[in-house]
C-alpha cells in the first residue's frame, strides 16, 4: 500500500484531492438540475502534523483502524501504512517524526510482529 501511495502522489490532481480538507464541488444530476456534494476529509494529520498531505484513512472488518499517511518537508516526502491500529494518528506522527530525523534513507521497513513498540 505504501508502494502505491507513493506511486499515486505523482498524479497532481490525486495529489491535490487527498490533502484537502474538505470541498464542495457541483455536479448534474438526473433531473437536470445541479446537485451540490460535500466531502469532508477525515484525516487528522491534516492541519495537525506539519507538512502532511494525505493520503487515505479507513475502517475494515480483518484490517481494523488503517492509514495510508505522507508528510512532505524539505522536499522530503515520506509514505507510511498503518494497519489495525487503535491509536492510528499518534503513530503515524511517531512514525513521520523518526523518518524525518533519520539521516539515512529507508524505502521499506516492516516491524515483525511481536516487536516492542515505544
Amino acid at each position: 500500500m505504501a508502494k502505491l501511495a507513493r506511486h499515486a502522489l505523482r498524479n497532481a490532481t490525486l495529489g491535490t484531492v487527498v490533502k484537502s480538507v474538505d470541498t464542495i464541488q457541483k455536479a448534474p444530476a438526473a433531473n437536470g438540475r445541479t446537485r451540490t456534494y460535500y466531502w469532508n476529509n477525515t484525516n487528522r494529520l491534516l492541519g495537525s502534523y506539519s507538512g502532511a498531505i494525505g493520503i487515505k484513512t479507513g475502517t475494515g472488518t480483518a484490517p481494523g483502524r488503517c492509514l495510508v499517511f505522507a508528510a512532505k518537508r524539505d522536499g522530503r516526502t515520506v509514505v507510511g501504512v498503518i494497519l489495525n491500529a487503535p491509536k492510528r494518528y499518534p503513530d503515524a506522527k511517531k512514525m513521520l517524526d523518526w523518518a524525518f530525523r533519520a539521516n539515512t534513507k529507508v524505502t521499506w521497513r516492516q516491524l515483525p510482529k511481536g516487536t516492542p513498540q515505544d
